[in-house]
């Protein structure tokens, strides 16, 4: 795997995960009010959709829903009965 051309080399600092319902209807919510977006929302091969939006104090939130992963990641994600992925 080669990394995106869009990605920019972590800087430190943390990320904090929230998954939400429609990661769509809030992407749209937050770039209508002009939030500053750090990561595109896109459809991710490892089985997420997302965007990462920059708050206040300089941290990054990575807001996303649960997709299927690709072919290529599918094989590294352990199946469980009662797993729950994204939370």
């Amino acid at each position: 795997m080669e990394p995106r051309g869009d990605a920019r080399p972590y800087g430190g600092g943390a990320t904090l995960n929230v998954l939400v319902e429609d990661v769509d209807a809030l992407y749209q919510r937050m770039t209508e009010r002009g939030e500053q977006m750090v990561i595109p929302l896109a459809d991710n091969p490892w089985g997420d959709r997302g965007f990462g939006v920059l708050d206040p104090i300089g941290l990054v939130v990575y807001c996303h829903k649960v997709i299927p992963p690709s072919a290529e990641f599918r094989r590294f994600i352990q199946s469980a009965p009662d797993a729950v992925r994204g939370a």
